[in-house]
């Protein structure tokens, strides 16, 4: 996993012609896409196998936000559609319906982790953004299973912690996630709306050297969320430190993101 990625509410609606998906995320300097929908396995997918058929090789993944620890039947159907359409994975998003439900969520990750191996896609967990703050979170339980840990790392309303990413990816680190990427934003979560030009300037200036990230969206039919998408389109991720230079540097030349 490589380079920037969007978060898609909507692949279908981009362009009434499938094959034209792909150029269109390309030319907004997208690497792969991250999709996402309402509730439910189809609607995760949110897009007919032919639109993830317009992207011309490049990489999906399926984001099922919020399911909770009774919701077993979906999951199968949510990893035969991940299969169908060539999904490189499933990022799962759980959040408070599992706190204080250790063995819930051991016996539900396991049979995550069983079907994304039987139909050959990755898995990754994306929550709280600091699981410090959310001790009563099954943390150790979910990255015991899977590897990949993705921090919400989009701010509330601005407020620019000049530290959050850092702190969030220690704390990924902490709990046992061994590969982290973060999530960026270009939407004012709590404003519900785009980001101003400078303010997501400043946000992007935040992000350590990462591998890969994926940017948060609300929306992208305004001329606001296009001019942020510009913006973030000409943004490149710093480089990661390479693990050799520990052999110079140490324990803190180890990159805070990725693997």
């Amino acid at each position: 996993m490589r380079g920037k990625a969007l978060l898609v509410r909507d692949l279908g609606g981009l362009a009434s012609d499938p094959a034209r998906a792909a150029e269109v995320y390309r030319s907004w300097g997208m690497d792969w896409i991250m999709v996402t929908g309402a509730v439910g396995p189809r609607a995760v997918a949110n897009a007919e196998p032919r639109f993830y058929a317009g992207l011309g090789g490049m990489a999906s993944w399926l984001l099922w936000i919020k399911p909770i620890p009774e919701d077993y039947r979906r999951a199968g159907a949510l990893f035969s559609f991940a299969a169908e359409v060539g999904a490189e994975g499933v990022c799962l998003n759980p959040e408070v319906e599992w706190k204080g439900r250790p063995e819930e969520a051991r016996r539900w990750i396991g049979l995550m982790a069983e079907l994304a191996d039987r139909v050959g896609v990755k898995l990754a967990i994306t929550s709280y953004s600091r699981p410090s703050f959310h001790g009563d979170f099954p943390w150790q339980v979910f990255s015991d299973a899977v590897p990949l840990g993705m921090p919400l790392t989009y701010d509330n309303r601005n407020r620019f912690n000049p530290s959050e990413f850092t702190l969030a990816a220690k704390d990924y680190r902490q709990v046992g996630f061994s590969e982290v990427i973060p999530w960026g934003s270009f939407w004012s979560v709590d404003e519900d709306r785009p980001k101003a030009a400078d303010d997501l300037r400043r946000h992007l200036a935040l992000i350590p050297p990462t591998p890969a990230i994926v940017f948060w969206n609300g929306g992208l039919s305004s001329a606001e969320a296009r001019q942020d998408v510009a913006i973030v389109a000409d943004w490149t991720p710093q480089s990661v430190v390479p693990w050799a230079a520990k052999t110079l540097l140490g324990p803190l030349a180890a990159p805070l993101f990725g693997g």
